[in-house]
């Protein structure tokens, strides 16, 4: 069966970047091992926020105080909540029971990578625990009205990051020595390089 191991290793000095590159690797049955080099992931998305439909209109969101965190979906994956929004308050559901959130959306170099946003709201039974309230699937839309009630919510809000793109993966021997070539992405002169020895990992920037 594969025995698996994870380690966060930070790239500064190492291969010239800021942001941390995360690696694995797998041991497999056949004794080889698989080696990836993500990049950081995205950042999480900023503060959301949100008030009570305008003008009044009955809806099922339950009465009680409710916050939303979001976060931004990628093909390689999920990045964590943002922080919680301020609280919206449902007073009486039959009188005014929708609440339109306000979502932030990707900027910058990055905004191409996400393909979707995550929506997740507490509960009035438990408001430390957020549950996916809705999918949005672009980066352009920035409202959301809120109609659904605690019962209706779905999967919890991760807690790790996984929208890191993989930049390079091999596969070498257990027990042996394989160094991997990587072109620094930022810009910077020289060839990065990490070498893996049985689990170890270290590296450098050829002609420095």
């Amino acid at each position: 069966m594969a025995k698996a191991k994870s380690k966060t290793v930070s790239a500064t000095g190492l291969l010239g970047l800021s942001e941390i590159l995360g690696w694995s690797i797998v041991e497999t049955a056949g004794g080889t091992a698989a080696f990836r080099i993500l990049d950081g992931g995205l950042a999480t998305p900023s503060t959301p926020s949100g008030a009570l439909a305008d003008p009044p209109v009955a809806g099922n969101v339950n009465d009680g105080e409710h916050k939303i965190k979001v976060t931004y979906v990628t093909a390689d994956g999920e990045t964590p909540p943002s922080t919680a929004s301020a609280g919206v308050t449902t007073a009486d559901k039959t009188i005014n029971g929708k609440v339109l959130w306000t979502i932030p959306a990707a900027s910058g170099n990055n905004s191409g990578r996400v393909t979707a946003r995550k929506i997740y709201r507490n509960t009035v039974a438990d408001g430390a625990t957020y549950k996916l309230l809705a999918t949005v699937s672009d980066n352009t839309t920035l409202t959301y009205l809120d109609n659904t009630a605690d019962a209706g919510l779905g999967a919890t809000a991760p807690t790790d990051n996984s929208s890191g793109a993989v930049i390079a993966s091999v596969k070498l021997a257990a027990s042996g020595t394989s160094a991997i070539g990587l072109t620094n992405p930022v810009g910077v002169a020289g060839e990065a390089f990490l070498v893996v020895d049985s689990g170890a990992i270290s590296g450098g920037v050829h002609g420095l």
